[in-house]
Protein backbone atom coordinates (compact mmCIF):
# COMPACT_ATOMS: atom_id res chain seq x y z
CA UNK A 1 0.00 0.00 0.00
CA UNK A 2 1.20 3.63 -0.90
CA UNK A 3 0.84 6.39 1.51
CA UNK A 4 1.03 10.35 1.58
CA UNK A 5 2.32 11.86 4.47
CA UNK A 6 1.33 15.58 5.50
CA UNK A 7 3.95 17.92 7.98
CA UNK A 8 1.56 20.18 9.75
CA UNK A 9 2.68 23.06 11.46
CA UNK A 10 0.93 26.35 13.37
CA UNK A 11 1.45 29.07 15.27
CA UNK A 12 -1.94 27.61 17.11
CA UNK A 13 -3.00 23.76 18.04
CA UNK A 14 -2.68 21.62 14.70
CA UNK A 15 -3.63 18.27 16.34
CA UNK A 16 -5.38 17.43 19.93
CA UNK A 17 -5.98 13.99 21.07
CA UNK A 18 -8.04 13.31 23.75
CA UNK A 19 -8.13 9.37 25.92
CA UNK A 20 -10.13 7.73 28.39
CA UNK A 21 -8.91 8.12 31.71
CA UNK A 22 -6.67 5.70 32.65
CA UNK A 23 -8.79 3.77 35.75
CA UNK A 24 -12.35 3.59 36.03
CA UNK A 25 -14.04 4.28 39.40
CA UNK A 26 -16.05 1.55 40.20
CA UNK A 27 -16.39 2.36 43.81
CA UNK A 28 -14.28 0.17 45.48
CA UNK A 29 -11.74 1.31 48.34
CA UNK A 30 -9.07 0.31 46.17
CA UNK A 31 -10.53 2.86 43.70
CA UNK A 32 -11.19 5.34 46.43
CA UNK A 33 -7.42 5.24 47.84
CA UNK A 34 -6.02 5.59 43.64
CA UNK A 35 -8.25 8.68 43.44
CA UNK A 36 -6.80 10.27 46.32
CA UNK A 37 -3.10 9.83 45.62
CA UNK A 38 -3.47 9.98 42.01
CA UNK A 39 -6.52 11.61 40.89
CA UNK A 40 -5.41 12.50 37.55
CA UNK A 41 -6.20 8.72 36.47
CA UNK A 42 -9.49 9.13 36.58
CA UNK A 43 -9.31 12.13 34.04
CA UNK A 44 -9.72 12.56 30.97
CA UNK A 45 -6.34 13.71 28.71
CA UNK A 46 -5.85 15.43 26.34
CA UNK A 47 -2.71 16.64 24.35
CA UNK A 48 -2.40 18.94 21.74
CA UNK A 49 0.38 19.32 19.24
CA UNK A 50 1.56 22.58 17.11
CA UNK A 51 3.55 20.61 15.05
CA UNK A 52 2.34 17.02 13.43
CA UNK A 53 3.31 14.04 11.09
CA UNK A 54 0.30 12.73 9.69
CA UNK A 55 0.49 9.63 7.46
CA UNK A 56 -2.64 8.78 5.20
CA UNK A 57 -2.20 5.12 4.45
CA UNK A 58 -4.05 5.21 1.02
CA UNK A 59 -2.92 5.82 -2.35
CA UNK A 60 -6.00 7.76 -3.59
CA UNK A 61 -4.73 10.73 -4.37
CA UNK A 62 -8.60 12.33 -5.29
CA UNK A 63 -9.74 11.51 -1.88
CA UNK A 64 -6.51 13.32 -0.22
CA UNK A 65 -7.41 15.71 -2.22
CA UNK A 66 -10.88 16.04 -1.17
CA UNK A 67 -10.54 15.59 2.51
CA UNK A 68 -8.37 18.69 2.43
CA UNK A 69 -11.11 20.72 0.67
CA UNK A 70 -13.16 19.81 2.97
CA UNK A 71 -11.06 20.84 5.98
CA UNK A 72 -10.47 24.07 4.48
CA UNK A 73 -13.93 24.69 3.72
CA UNK A 74 -15.05 24.25 7.29
CA UNK A 75 -12.96 26.76 8.74
CA UNK A 76 -9.25 25.63 8.49
CA UNK A 77 -6.73 28.80 7.61
CA UNK A 78 -3.88 27.88 5.83
CA UNK A 79 -0.52 29.94 5.70
CA UNK A 80 2.57 29.59 3.92
CA UNK A 81 4.93 27.57 5.29
CA UNK A 82 8.70 28.65 6.32
CA UNK A 83 10.18 25.94 5.65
Amino acid sequence: MKWTEVDLHGDDVVVEHKSDPTVKDDGSATAKQMRLTNPELFRTQRNSYKQWHLRLETNDADRVTRAWQYIYSNGCVGKKSPF
